[in-house]
């Protein structure tokens, strides 16, 4: 196999090609399987820069601490009101300059465009850590690697996506991602106000994928051999919108199939009950460990393709 990405930077799902899915997975799981004590350091040593506008928790640490694993160090930004940004820089001169500071950059922003300007002079890698509700592609890559591990395959799957699919970047990229494999069809699990964009359902119907979008989760429960979990995206709507879902609790999954695994990018809130946490079902922490190992694999790898 190829041991390089078709890619310099990450910056949608899009660029993805399955070779590339399929080296970062493999990659990973090595990575998974290895004692970190035998991990090989890179050299010379580099150094992330990690640039987040918008609050994170495993997305952040898990890329701080991938690069720490590798050998690398990381300098950071938390808020935009510590850096220039505040003064009136643009994304697209922020990211000249970082490229003199560091190896390989993570970016966060709210901004949907955030990506493209930054990247356009940039000299380094630089990966999309999420922006604002349009992609998440390193959490898609996650997903797909606890797929790949629990069901051993990214085709014939049925996936129920249940929540805020509207406004969830995370429910896009894996959409896109999964939509180009073969056989996967699609159940979106949503009141009105919250169900699937009219951009992703465009995406799928071109590329002839089978979905249906309800708001009853038994009128497909017994069918999926996923079931991904995602909470409201209150901070992405401004308008206030009464009309959510019943939180899920351990008795409305009774029917899961045994085989169906139960994901969720975190953190949850209030849709889905600690309870479901006993069911051997629930892999999202399992999904959430494996976000250190598949962020070593993409640095790792895009780093060797310098």
């Amino acid at each position: 196999m190829n041991n390089k990405l078709s890619f310099k930077n990450l910056l949608t799902t899009q660029q993805l090609t399955h070779q590339d899915i399929s080296l970062l997975i493999n990659t990973a799981i090595d990575l998974k399987n290895t004692p970190l004590t035998n991990i090989n350091a890179i050299t010379p040593f580099p150094i992330l820069a990690s640039l987040f506008f918008e609050p994170s928790t495993r997305t952040r640490f898990s890329f701080e601490s991938a690069i720490l694993r590798l050998g690398g160090n990381y300098i950071n930004l938390e808020q935009a009101n510590t850096s220039s940004i505040a003064k009136g820089e643009s994304l697209e001169d922020m990211g000249r300059v970082m490229s003199d500071y560091a190896d390989i950059i993570v970016l966060r922003h709210p901004d949907i465009n955030s990506m493209k300007a930054f990247s356009q002079h940039t000299t380094v890698p630089v990966i999309n850590a999420g922006n604002g509700s349009e992609e998440h592609p390193t959490q898609a890559l996650i997903d797909l690697m606890t797929l790949y591990e629990h069901h051993q395959r990214l085709d014939s799957l049925t996936i129920g996506f249940w929540g805020d699919l509207k406004y969830s970047r995370t429910v896009n990229s894996l959409t896109k991602t999964l939509a180009s494999y073969s056989n996967n069809t699609f159940h979106f699990i949503a009141t009105d106000d919250f169900q699937v964009s009219a951009t992703c359902e465009t995406m799928l119907t071109q590329q002839t994928c089978n979905y249906v979008k309800t708001s009853s989760l038994n009128d497909c429960l017994e069918k999926l051999d996923i079931l991904y979990v995602t909470r409201t995206q209150t901070e992405r709507f401004t308008k206030t919108l009464s009309e959510y879902l019943s939180p899920l609790n351990k008795d409305l999954l009774q029917n899961i199939p045994k085989n169906c695994i139960i994901l969720h990018p975190l953190p949850r809130v209030n849709e889905m009950s600690n309870d479901i946490d006993t069911l051997a079902n629930a892999h999202y922490f399992k999904q959430s460990q494996n976000g250190l190992y598949m962020r070593m694999a993409l640095i790792k790898t895009l780093l060797q393709n310098e």
